[in-house]
């Protein structure tokens, strides 16, 4: 194991700096075990902080198969979009990989990511959501009213609760009591809590926010993997194919969905690298 690797941080969906989400992304060769990578995330403190690492004995720039985890600060997870896109960046842009496809080998199986100029298209799998009766704990974790609600829905994989409102402006005020959202998402085995709403500027097709107290983080700022679960919700509602999402939370984020017809739906976002360093592992 190398006792210095190097880092960087990647501002995700978005094309301004400070805004979107930030993830961390670790570069290592050899073995580095789940504990130090959970470790590491904790140091970085960023929701997601991805670990890619390059098949067989190519180099980060020469390789087009990477196999990649990710980590909250306190757990690891089988999905990410967001940190994802910034691994994706990162070897295309810092690292001067000249493919333009690369695939990841993840917990969701393979994910590949296109370069199309300066936006960073991600072929993901769909979520399946079921309609599920209201659950009121839920309703008033959110500091949300039963009337707010039209329909909650359930994804098993990946596990995420998705809770429908009319009023955009609901969605955006929400205020959550996080220590009762972290109860609730432990019962009804919720990952994140996904509230979403139709848009009220034509700029965009829906609104959402997301909370993952689960997985230690109270909301995320823009989060890939939620959309896998929106756009096809979506774009049955609004019979689309193609959507314009923003993610309202406090730094905020947009990206573009196309949903294909094979149970996949292309993510497509940009990012800018905000930092770079190293970090002692020993």
């Amino acid at each position: 194991m190398e006792a210095i690797s190097s880092f960087f941080i990647v501002d995700a969906f978005t094309d301004q700096l400070f805004t979107g989400n930030p993830a961390g992304i670790l570069l290592h060769r050899g073995d580095l075990a789940a504990e130090l990578m959970q470790l590491v995330a904790r140091e970085l403190n960023l929701s997601e902080t991805a670990f890619p690492v390059p098949q067989g004995e190519l180099s980060y720039k020469e390789a087009e198969q990477f196999e990649l985890r990710w980590f909250t600060p306190t757990t690891e997870v089988p999905l990410c979009g967001h940190a994802t896109l910034a691994t994706a960046h990162i070897i295309f842009s810092e690292l001067e990989n000249p493919s333009s496809q690369i695939t990841f080998s993840t917990l969701s199986g393979s994910l590949m990511v296109t370069r199309q100029d300066d936006l960073y298209v991600m072929d993901f799998p769909s979520g399946v959501v079921e309609t599920i009766s209201f659950q009121n704990d839920v309703i008033r974790a959110l500091g949300l009213e039963p009337n707010d609600v039209d329909e909650m829905l359930y994804c098993e994989k990946p596990n995420k609760l998705l809770i429908v409102v009319s009023d955009a402006e609901v969605t955006r005020n929400l205020q959550p009591d996080f220590p009762l959202l972290l109860q609730t998402s432990k019962k009804h085995n919720a990952g994140s809590v996904i509230v979403t709403s139709p848009s009220s500027s034509f700029d965009y097709d829906f609104i959402s926010r997301n909370f993952a107290p689960l997985h230690g983080v109270n909301e995320d700022p823009v989060t890939g993997s939620s959309h896998v679960i929106l756009g096809p919700y979506w774009q049955r509602r609004l019979d689309k194919d193609t959507l314009r999402a923003y993610q309202a939370s406090s730094r905020g984020g947009f990206m573009d969905l196309e949903v294909l017809n094979n149970g996949r739906i292309l993510l497509k976002g940009k990012a800018r690298t905000v930092a770079k360093g190293t970090i002692n592992l020993v």
